[in-house]
């Protein structure tokens, strides 16, 4: 390790230049396709307490933006935002186990520049905010773990928050309990772990009652992507975890599995870790002469929130309580990863939890000086070129290349088509017709581009997920002619009168696999709308 210790400095300073460099760049790229299919679905629904696929948070996030312009670089400003907090939150992990400056730096490059978090931050959708979710959660463990006052406190508020946004945060918490109880348990008995369940029930527990009250239709959407993609998900897990991840991360994360409180490891060798240079702590760093100038630049007392210093020259943090400690980290990803196989509803399930792991492995690394440590600024610059060729929109949808950026991330395609694919709906409807569509995203861009088109918004509906409560168009009780798009042609045709083919959608770029969905043109539904629109509902992906 460095002779480098943690500097007197405020805690956001060492990540602050990548958090607000991928900040810059995210934003510069955000416009250059146009919206996601998930974000025209946000934009669609109205704001709701909950919603029968997905807690509120992503979509009252997309109206306010939508209330402030309409341009794309602003409806994914928060996304932009939470990657850059996540750039912060990795610089971190290092700090609180005493790494010195430049190991808080790397890490936060590092996350901020890797493929996941790149991702994530160039569209709004629910795993946007919820990487830095948890984030915050897997810090407040280490921050327990270490010694740090309130640290279960406000990960059980993080998580509680993070309801609002995606329910798959109690799968970590499930995992963080399970690892605690199993290698930390000292932890769990103390009053900030229980203010923290406390905070989790109190803040999130109306998005899980809403769920069971109206029958928890988010098992059923699950259900339905396992059905359709589980068994490949399944086997796409653990390559998209490497993929993710970064690949030349994957040896740091390694080190940062196996990280606890109790590993003692010095900077050099020397006696149980000490080579006179300093005292080894039982958080696995040692303390020095540096720390002990860093201390007086406090006044002998820090208020940095994230130090774990206890204003006693000489000593980084203070010793967690003498107990048998084991490998929390390891056994709370043994456990996400498990579950991502077991219910692989989408394989980057498992993928949040070890962007912990890595920045805890930058400063494992760089007490033992090992061959990535010494290269980390080169391995890191390399894997951010190649990240931002993948992720980012850098070669146009126009360019013959993009059929092979888009074959590797399918999210670029995801991006394109959406004015092409409203008007063709828009022109193969009747005159007066409303657009019904089996397709959120379908719906999603018939209601923001049909108006220039001559199609009122409140002629598009969808019985797909949380759009099928809005009901039908123009919930009149009447019936009347309709362009159905997409779904299952025998049971459209079932629902109706008369159901005539009105052609198929032409989609170049094929987003969520929409290219050659078939269009019928139907009458009169059988019964009215109120017998109908019952039996055409579908929860799924």
């Amino acid at each position: 390790m460095s002779a480098r210790f943690v500097e007197a400095q405020p805690w956001w300073r060492p990540g602050a230049p990548a958090a607000l460099a991928v900040m810059i760049v995210l934003l510069a790229t955000a416009s250059r396709h146009g919206f996601h299919g998930d974000e025209l679905y946000f934009r669609m629904l109205p704001p709701a307490w909950w919603y029968d696929d997905q807690p509120p948070l992503t979509v009252w996030l997309a109206h306010a933006a939508a209330s402030v312009s309409d341009a794309v670089w602003v409806q994914r400003l928060p996304a932009a935002l939470a990657a850059g907090a996540g750039a912060l939150v990795a610089g971190l992990f290092p700090r609180l186990l005493g790494a010195d400056v430049r190991v808080q730096r790397i890490a936060a490059w590092a996350h901020a520049f890797t493929v996941y978090p790149l991702l994530m931050g160039h569209v709004m959708l629910t795993a946007s905010l919820d990487l830095l979710a948890w984030q915050l959660v897997v810090l407040g463990v280490v921050a327990a773990l270490t010694g740090r006052r309130h640290a279960l406190t406000w990960a059980g508020a993080a998580a509680g928050v993070a309801c609002w946004n995606k329910l798959l945060v109690l799968v970590l918490v499930a995992a963080a309990f399970v690892a605690l109880a199993a290698c930390a348990r000292w932890v769990l008995r103390t009053r900030d772990a229980w203010c923290g369940a406390a905070l989790l029930v109190a803040v999130g527990g109306f998005q899980v009652g809403a769920q069971i009250v109206h029958g928890v239709p988010m098992l059923d959407v699950s259900a339905d992507l396992v059905a359709r993609h589980g068994a490949l998900n399944r086997w796409l897990v653990v390559p998209l975890l490497v993929v993710f991840v970064g690949p030349p991360f994957v040896q740091v994360a390694w080190r940062g599995l196996w990280w606890h409180p109790g590993s003692r490891r010095a900077a050099h060798p020397g006696a149980d870790g000490d080579d006179g240079g300093g005292r080894v702590e039982a958080n696995g760093w040692r303390s020095g002469p540096a720390d002990d100038a860093r201390v007086k630049a406090f006044g002998g007392v820090t208020n940095d929130p994230f130090s774990t210093d206890d204003g006693h020259a000489g000593r980084i943090a203070p010793d967690p309580p003498q107990q048998r400690t084991g490998p929390v980290l390891a056994v709370m990803a043994a456990i996400v990863l498990v579950f991502a196989l077991v219910s692989p509803a989408q394989p980057y399930y498992a993928v949040a939890v070890f962007f912990p792991l890595v920045a805890v492995g930058w400063a494992r690394a760089a007490a033992d000086e090992e061959h990535v440590w010494r290269r980390a600024p080169i391995v890191v610059t390399a894997n951010a070129v190649v990240a931002a060729l993948i992720c980012l929109p850098i070669v146009p949808a126009s360019s013959p290349a993009f059929s092979i950026v888009s074959a590797l991330d399918p999210m670029q395609r995801d991006q394109t088509d959406w004015p092409s694919l409203a008007a063709q709906m828009a022109a193969a409807r009747p005159t007066g017709a409303a657009i019904v569509t089996d397709s959120y995203a379908l719906a999603g861009a018939a209601h923001q581009y049909g108006p220039a088109l001559g199609v009122p918004r409140a002629d598009v509906a969808s019985w797909h997920n949380a759009l099928w409560s809005l009901g039908p168009p123009r919930s009149d009780g009447g019936t009347h002619d309709v362009l159905a798009v997409g779904g299952d042609e025998h049971r459209i045709r079932a629902a109706f009168t008369r159901c005539d083919p009105a052609g198929r959608l032409i989609a170049p770029h094929d987003p969520f696999g929409l290219d050659g969905t078939t269009m019928l043109r139907c009458s009169d539904p059988r019964g009215g709308w109120g017998a109908v629109w019952p039996t055409l509902r579908r929860l799924g992906g």
